[in-house]
């Protein structure tokens, strides 16, 4: 597997990715692959330094590959939404899984949820499988 960070902006209509940086990992095998965080986050300053003061461009997300044709794995799933505890919008996951001779994109969103009262001591983050809605047996909190 490889993978990466993923660029892009959000607006009123969403999330939208403009751009991946591969992050390599030197102990990725065939199933398995965990971003460098210092790595990535000096790929991903070098890529923001080429972009004009003005862009809206950043980071939006994650994204690494499967080898077989599935989507986002229970790993996958909870990692996402621990990236977005520390998010204040929404974060993509991009799974490209491989189907036949091509790579099927499947996308998984963290959304944010309100600020909890200040008694509680966790923050919750909500996370849509593909396809899931609001409230359903696929929809995961952290």
């Amino acid at each position: 597997e490889t993978g990466g960070i993923l660029l892009g902006f959000r607006s009123d209509q969403g999330l939208h990715i403009t751009g991946a940086i591969e992050v390599t990992d030197l102990r990725a095998t065939k199933h398995a692959y965990r971003r460098a965080h210092r790595r990535a986050s000096k790929l991903l300053a070098a890529a923001l330094a080429d972009q004009p003061s003005d862009s809206p461009v950043g980071y939006v997300g994650e994204w690494h590959t499967h080898p077989a044709p599935a989507g986002p794995s229970d790993i996958d799933m909870h990692a996402i939404a621990a990236t977005a505890l520390a998010a204040t919008d929404q974060i993509a996951l991009v799974v490209l899984a491989r189907c036949d001779d091509e790579w099927q994109p499947i996308v998984a969103v963290a959304e944010p949820q309100p600020p909890q009262s200040p008694t509680r001591r966790t923050s919750r983050r909500s996370l849509r499988r593909p396809g899931a809605t609001e409230g359903s047996d696929d929809a995961l909190a952290r």
